[in-house]
């Protein structure tokens, strides 16, 4: 092999060697800008997943908050039942400064203009906060997916519930009590959900719940059997 050949050997060898150096350095800076970008992105969904999931459950706590004071607003079943037969369906329709009256003439004592204005006034407040919630469950379902969505949905329709259970003049107060009372399991598994979406608490195991109550059956049934004498007491009886 002349000198030329193999001068012109090692010049190839030498320009392949760069040519493989700048493609591999250009791949590896790719995947690693591909890399920042999907660790940004990753950064960016987890904070927009948790700013609408605790906007979702302050405004939910706000309405749990606002209904559960104004139900002591609401008038016994008998002035309830008077309202309703003086043509009043929602209390929102009723006419500012009413107060419903017996056939006596003489006014009721736990409902007034000031209950009425109360309750106006708390409902007014509760639907643009049930309607934000709304938005916020809706930006949740485009942001995640499972468990959590589902979850917010759910609360949303307790909150509705409650403030419509208020709302209505055919809701007793023991109704729109336990409407309200039924707000808080749905936040608690909301919480619960979100939680675990964002990594703070891990799923809780299938059988876990299963295994508690199978160990307190156990219990209560070993409570329940009677004890065994003594082999000596027999004995002693005889």
């Amino acid at each position: 092999m002349s000198d030329a050949t193999i001068q012109f050997s090692l010049a190839a060898l030498g320009i392949f060697g760069t040519l493989m150096g700048a493609i591999v350095t250009q791949a590896l800076q790719r995947k690693a800008e591909k890399d920042r970008r999907s660790a940004e992105d990753r950064r960016r969904w987890h904070a927009d997943r948790f700013k609408a999931c605790k906007e979702l459950l302050v405004n939910a706590m706000e309405v749990e908050r606002i209904l559960w004071s104004t139900c002591a607003m609401l008038p016994d079943d008998s002035t309830r039942r008077l309202i309703v037969q003086e043509g009043h369906t929602t209390y929102l329709n009723v006419s500012d400064g009413y107060i419903p009256t017996l056939q006596e003439g003489e006014a009721t004592g736990n409902f007034d203009a000031l209950s009425l204005a109360i309750i106006k006034e708390d409902l007014e407040r509760v639907h643009p906060l049930c309607d934000k919630l709304e938005h916020l469950a809706a930006e949740l379902a485009l942001l995640t997916e499972g468990a959590v969505p589902l979850a917010a949905s759910e609360l949303v329709e307790a909150a509705w519930s409650a403030a419509g259970a208020l709302e209505s003049t055919r809701s007793s107060q023991d109704d729109a009590y336990a409407a309200v009372l039924a707000i808080k399991p749905g936040r608690g598994e909301f919480e619960r959900m979100v939680r675990i979406e964002l990594g703070v608490s891990v799923p809780e195991p299938t059988g876990h719940r299963r295994t508690v109550r199978f160990l307190s059956r156990g219990r209560s049934i070993g409570q329940g059997t009677p004890e065994i004498p003594p082999s000596g007491s027999g004995n002693g009886a005889n």
